[in-house]
């Protein structure tokens, strides 16, 4: 049993009529039928009874209507979590920072972050100086807020 077969036995189970299906998915009408039966075997039994002049869901057709449409749903939702991931706008940004940050700027960046961004996730870590670095080398965390401390470079 692949997807495919699903989106064809959907299509099949909500016109049913295996030639307006195949027309939905631009193939012959012969493949659609020729992948319903091969899932029928799959599965082990009949999902349409078939007549010369009509086509009907079995009770197993029916069962299987509900969950090939969870199925694909699913599917169609994982798909759209992959491209949205690759393209940065959904997964999680793991936070570090020290302790004045919280009540000083952090608040601003985040409400700001969370309305450009809203389906990634912020994990935040409050961490002292030198945990702070550890967490970056290790990454443990994927950035740091730190205060500048007005240092010039003194070399």
């Amino acid at each position: 049993m692949d997807i495919q077969q699903l989106r064809y036995f959907i299509s099949v189970a909500k016109k049913l009529n295996f030639t307006e299906a195949a027309k939905e998915h631009f193939v012959a009408q012969s493949a659609i039928s020729q992948q319903i039966k091969e899932l029928e075997k799959f599965l082990g039994v009949k999902l349409f009874i078939r007549t010369n002049r009509s086509v009907r869901l079995t009770a197993a057709g029916k069962t299987l209507l509900s969950e090939a449409e969870d199925i694909i749903n699913k599917t169609d939702e994982a798909v759209k979590k992959v491209q949205l991931a690759a393209r940065g706008v959904i997964g999680t940004l793991k936070i570090g920072f020290i302790l004045p940050m919280e009540k000083v700027i952090l608040p601003d960046i985040l409400k700001d972050f969370t309305c450009n961004y809203p389906h990634i996730d912020l994990s935040l870590l409050r961490l002292d100086w030198g945990y702070l670095n550890k967490s970056l080398e290790k990454d443990e965390i994927d950035l740091a807020f730190t205060f500048d401390l007005g240092f010039e470079n003194m070399s």
